[in-house]
Order: structure tokens, then C-alpha cells, then sequence
């Protein structure tokens, strides 16, 4: 049997708003559609850990799909599409930024536009303006009890480990600390034992994927792209494909691109060594301190 591979889509905002990391509401009703249409499963995140960590195989072609961040535009108009097709699918939460509140079931997409990813990410790092553009515990909690969204955990600080941090022991200190925050909030607010990780902005170390497998995180995304094949966790970080609001053949181009494993991986060896350029550059002491991604590095990413 040849080794199945699962490309794994990357989503932040959906919302009818233009703008970088925004996918139109009738752009992803259009590719759920297509994968509908095609027979390619739509995995839920239970299902891709126990096919990263080598204990079961999807029967054909499958894909999986990943919120990050838990903003409200996903409340709005990601929520209604996911439940139109009955496409499962995995919320990265910032465990600091949801608040107290019930749901807004008066937001709908008549009224509400949402935020562009610029407004909205300077309106997270406010206390008083993050509830304008984050989903609060009660709409994570609805949308875990449709049964289609698993809420997992994208830090609680989202990488504000990185802010001053130089020195190799306490910028791990750091980080096991705010996973561990997340993990008790997640599981305190909404019941859930987070056993996967979105990396913020998609910045770690071997160093740090090390630390927070130790802590249980079992399988780790990242933003380097390329697709997942079976079996790889833990060693290996999860591959994930950006989502653009582009028309629907890009989309399938990118799908069939990502679902062949030699040209997958090919593509993903490029950006990876983009991105060690870019950590290298932006943390130079602690990337330094850490060994990079150690002298493997193909083999941990």
C-alpha cells in the first residue's frame, strides 16, 4: 500500500471583506463543494492525529482544515458554510484572547462585515476592543457542540514568548509555561485535553517542538508548506497549504499539487529553508542557543 498523503489547509478570516488572509464565504462554500463533488474526505482533527501518528489510514483522498486564531468572522460566516456540508474541521485558539459573554446570535451576514486581518490583530492586543473581533468562550463551546469543530490549542499568548527573550533556558521556560496555560484554559473553559499545537505566526525551534511534545502536544503545526504523510508525527512538524481568496481552479491546482507526496515535499524543502533564513534573521540568539532546528533538520520539519 502506498503511503497516503493529506494536505492540510490553512484558513484565518472568512468574510466578504477583501484583503490578505481572507477567504470569501462563497469562495469556501465553492471549495467544500468541489471537495464534495471529488470524494476527498474532510478529516476531523481526531482522525488526522491518528493518521500522523501512523495508527489509521482514510480509505481515499482526504484533506483537513484548519481555523487559526478563533476570530469572530469565523462565528459569522465559517461556522454556517462548515455546517451547510457537514465539513468538520480544527480551531486554533488563543487561549488570552476569547471573553465572557453569550453568544452573538444577532451577528449574521446581512449586518456585520467583519475586520480586515490588520485591524483585527491590532484590536486582539487590546483588552478592551478584543471582543469586537474574537470569538468568546460561548461561541467556541457552540461551535464544539455541532460536532463539527475541535478546538485546540494556537498558545495563550500567541508567541508572546519571542517579546525580550534571549536566553536559550528561560525562552523555553517561557514557552512551556504559556502552552501549559493554554492547555489548562482549554480544558477549564471548554472541557478539552489539547493534544495539537498551531506554532504562532509559525515560528519555533526544535528546541521548542521538543518541549511541547514533552508536555503532550502529539502532533504541532506549523506554516511551512507541503502535505503530511502517514505516520510522520511526532517527529515531523504538520505541513499546511495557505487558503487564498482566489478563483476555485487555483484551489484544485494547489489540492492536486499537495497530494503528490515527491512534488509536496520538494516544494516544502524551498520554503523551508526560507523560513530557517527568516528565524535565523529574526531571533538570531535564541535560534543560535537552540541549535536552529538541530543538525536534522529535514527530519524534524
Amino acid at each position: 500500500m502506498s503511503t497516503p498523503t493529506v494536505p492540510t489547509l490553512m484558513y484565518h478570516h472568512v468574510s466578504p471583506l477583501d484583503g490578505g488572509h481572507c477567504v470569501h464565504p462563497d469562495r469556501l462554500r465553492e471549495q467544500l463543494a468541489w471537495l464534495r463533488k471529488e470524494q476527498i474526505q474532510i478529516l476531523t482533527g481526531t482522525q488526522f492525529r491518528r493518521f500522523c501518528t501512523g495508527e489509521w489510514r482514510p480509505a481515499g483522498r482526504a484533506v483537513v482544515l484548519t481555523f487559526d486564531d478563533g476570530w469572530l468572522d469565523n462565528w459569522v460566516y465559517a461556522l454556517p458554510v462548515l455546517r451547510e456540508f457537514a465539513a468538520p474541521a480544527v480551531f486554533f485558539v488563543v487561549t488570552s484572547w476569547p471573553g465572557a459573554g453569550q453568544p452573538r446570535l444577532d451577528l449574521n451576514p446581512d449586518n456585520w462585515p467583519g475586520f480586515g486581518h490588520a485591524e483585527c490583530m491590532k484590536r486582539s492586543a487590546s483588552e478592551s476592543q478584543r471582543d469586537d473581533v474574537v470569538m468568546r468562550w460561548s461561541e467556541l463551546r457552540a461551535a464544539q457542540d455541532t460536532g463539527l469543530v475541535e478546538l485546540q490549542s494556537h498558545s495563550h499568548s500567541h508567541g508572546g514568548w519571542w517579546a525580550g527573550v534571549s536566553a536559550s533556558r528561560g525562552s523555553l521556560d517561557s514557552v512551556a509555561s504559556d502552552l501549559l496555560r493554554s492547555r489548562d484554559r482549554l480544558q477549564s473553559e471548554l472541557g478539552v485535553v489539547a493534544d495539537q499545537l498551531c506554532w504562532p505566526r509559525g515560528e519555533f525551534t526544535g528546541a521548542m517542538q521538543k518541549a511541547a511534545r514533552e508536555l503532550g502536544f502529539q502532533v504541532q503545526h506549523s506554516t511551512l508548506r507541503g502535505a503530511n504523510e502517514w505516520g510522520t508525527s511526532p517527529t515531523r512538524v504538520v505541513r499546511r497549504l495557505h487558503i487564498e481568496n482566489r478563483p476555485l481552479d487555483w484551489f484544485v491546482s494547489r489540492i492536486e499539487l499537495y497530494s503528490r507526496s515527491w512534488r509536496a515535499a520538494a516544494l516544502g524543502w524551498c520554503h523551508q529553508e526560507l523560513q530557517r533564513v527568516r528565524m535565523r534573521r529574526r531571533h538570531p540568539g535564541v535560534w543560535n542557543q537552540h541549535g536552529g532546528l538541530g543538525a536534522h533538520w529535514w527530519r524534524l520539519v
